[in-house]
């Protein structure tokens, strides 16, 4: 049986799990060689009703285990891949089953997700603690959620 320890211990950076700011990720995107798969697992409804990331690839994250195992992302196990979805929750569970699960070496989930992101875009705030919300992915002002980070 796996703990509440265990389950809490795989979102940490501790043990390996990274988060990337919406800032951090647009820099990322107008340099080249810093992401090479940026991966949306919103729901298909929600990719194409926008909006969406210039050359994101949309696997919903109800379908990335297949995805995975089918080796649809053979190609990118040793590369830098960044996961989105609306608000951040999606993607790092996303992360951790890449990273701790299939072995992926270079994952990160963009911290507070599509919500931030359009946010930044729109000029609203201009840090972690407020456009991009808290560490834990939810969107909310850091420790608004009650998280510990």
């Amino acid at each position: 049986a796996t703990s509440v320890e265990q389950v809490l211990s795989a979102y940490s950076a501790e043990a390996g799990f990274r988060e990337l700011s919406v800032q951090d990720l647009a820099v990322a995107l107008q340099s080249e060689g810093l992401v090479d798969l940026l991966l949306d697992v919103r729901t298909a409804e929600e990719f194409e009703a926008g909006p969406s990331l210039p050359n994101a690839v949309n696997i919903p994250l109800n379908t990335l285990s297949d995805a995975v195992r089918s080796g649809k992302l053979d190609q990118y196990m040793d590369s830098h891949v960044v996961v989105v979805c609306a608000s951040g929750q999606r993607s790092a569970q996303a992360t951790v089953r890449l990273s701790k699960v299939f072995d992926f070496k270079n994952v990160a989930s963009v911290s507070g997700g599509m919500a931030a992101w359009a946010a930044m875009q729109q000029g609203v705030g201009s840090g972690l603690g407020s456009a991009a919300g808290g560490g834990c992915g939810c969107g909310s002002p850091s420790g608004g959620c009650g998280s510990q980070q």
